[in-house]
């Protein structure tokens, strides 16, 4: 996943717009500076009036809108920051500006078409029921492969004590139930488990059964650590350092998408009946 920030700032910034702004450009510049100095404080909320502002100042430059969707991403507002992806999308914009809108809208795609209940009348996390999702949400797995994965979802989850719907919509996110799939950043199958992620769970990324083993231990740690399903997924994603850090989820844009979208899918997906209450401690 590509997160916005400090650092890619100049890169960004390149795009010019096809008429000339209402306000000079070096103060539609030092709002968006300040805008970035708020988000990266912790304070998305903020930022977000600031990027709106420098947006209305400048409506033609796509930059204030891509941080404005940025910051309303990480304060949680992921209807408004799906609208303020698509403003900058129509301005003018550089490749580079438009991999970063795309890749948001793509993401944002969790809520705004979220999977459908699996069809298989089943109790919480059997395997046929998650095999049922596994198989609708990625078309290119046979029934066989398919099974596999329900089957495995639900041992690994079970061998390690953690929701098996948790551990389905966990995988949903990361990979759509693609063990072929590779981050930019080097996360691996299933679960996308960071090399040393898979290292200090002692198990073989690119293994299928190995990935799952890794994300449920995964999971099972960072819910041991902070007791708390929020925290658990924010420190998954972002790792427990940054949970401590900030001491709650941090404000970063990536991370409050992910345990939103993690929570939103699992609530989507896990069948009426209640789910076993033993798996959250």
């Amino acid at each position: 996943m590509v997160l916005l920030g400090g650092s890619v700032r100049a890169a960004v910034a390149v795009s010019a717009p096809t008429e000339a702004p209402t306000m000079e450009p070096s103060a539609v510049s030092e709002m968006i500076d300040e805008g970035i100095a708020r988000y990266n404080a912790g304070a998305p909320g903020h930022a977000v009036e600031i990027f709106l502002t420098a947006a209305d100042a400048d409506p033609h430059a796509a930059l204030p809108w891509i941080w404005a969707g940025v910051a309303s991403t990480a304060a949680g507002n992921m209807t408004d920051a799906d609208r303020y992806f698509k403003q900058g999308l129509a301005q003018t914009h550089t490749e580079f500006q438009d991999r970063i809108i795309r890749g948001w809208l793509n993401r944002l795609t969790v809520f705004t078409e979220p999977p459908a209940p699996p069809k298989v009348a089943a109790q919480p996390g059997t395997p046929e029921a998650i095999a049922a999702l596994a198989r609708s949400t990625n078309p290119r797995l046979s029934d066989i492969q398919a099974a596999w994965l329900g089957n495995r979802v639900v041992a690994a989850a079970h061998q390690h004590h953690v929701d098996p719907w948790l551990v389905a919509a966990v995988i949903y996110v990361e990979s759509k139930f693609n063990q072929a799939s590779v981050s930019r950043r080097g996360a691996l199958g299933l679960g996308q488990l960071m090399p040393y992620t898979a290292r200090a769970a002692g198990v073989n990324p690119h293994d299928p059964w190995g990935n799952l083993l890794g994300t449920a231990i995964t999971l099972r740690a960072c819910i041991n650590q902070f007791r708390d399903w929020r925290l658990a997924l924010a420190a998954y994603n972002a790792g427990s350092n940054a949970v401590h850090r900030y001491r709650g989820v941090p404000p970063f844009a990536e991370t409050r998408w992910y345990v939103t979208a993690v929570l939103a899918i699992y609530h989507r997906i896990r069948p009426e009946q209640p789910a076993a209450a033993g798996f959250r401690g």
